[in-house]
């Protein structure tokens, strides 16, 4: 994103951009409200109302765990193997928790969140020290030579895009910014 927005800044260098970290919920909201023109958040397979949506980029959940942890051992769990587990995971109200506690809930699989922590690496550290099974993007894995991942079959993917209100984006800004990131995002690059 730093690159994104840095390349965005040299093509408009007269447009001011601020940057705000909340939950997925409360960005969607604000945007919803009108208090945020677009907002960069995890995305859900469910439709946000009176919202549009572009995917940017999607990745495998993992659970990480300390390489002694017997289910280390494992190149793939069940979900049940959640069951009863301290589990670590992003917050209540962030798009890859909601969807978690989604999946667990309908497989009927009751699991425990200890801790909750909005970066995967914090999440990923957290699980290294033995506190628990952390629920990570898979990228999250890189530089934790304290962890390993395991596939846990039936996880949702992490999905982070762009978010604004249907209609279109009303300032010319903003809209030259959704413009900017979509043309970046098709040549695959980062700016």
């Amino acid at each position: 994103m730093p690159e994104l927005l840095a390349s965005f800044h040299r093509r408009q260098p007269d447009v001011v951009i601020s940057l705000v970290e909340d939950t997925a919920a409360t960005l969607a909201r604000r945007v919803y409200d009108g208090g945020l023109d677009i907002a960069f958040t995890s995305l859900t397979d469910e439709p946000v109302a009176s919202m549009r949506t572009r995917e940017l980029h999607s990745e495998r959940i993992v659970a990480a765990l300390p390489p002694g942890n017997p289910l280390a051992r494992h190149r793939r769990l069940p979900l049940t193997a959640l069951s009863e587990r301290s589990l670590i995971a992003p917050p209540e109200g962030s798009g890859v928790r909601r969807q978690l506690d989604h999946v667990l809930a309908r497989a009927g699989v009751r699991a425990h969140v200890a801790f909750a922590a909005s970066e995967p690496d914090v999440l990923a550290a957290l699980a290294g020290k033995g506190l628990g099974m952390a629920m990570v993007p898979e990228s999250a894995l890189r530089g934790h030579d304290q962890v390993v991942g395991v596939e846990v079959d039936g996880l949702p993917r992490e999905q982070l895009g762009i978010l604004w209100r249907d209609g279109g984006v009303a300032a010319p800004a903003a809209r030259a910014f959704v413009e900017h990131t979509a043309e970046v995002v098709t040549r695959g690059g980062t700016g």
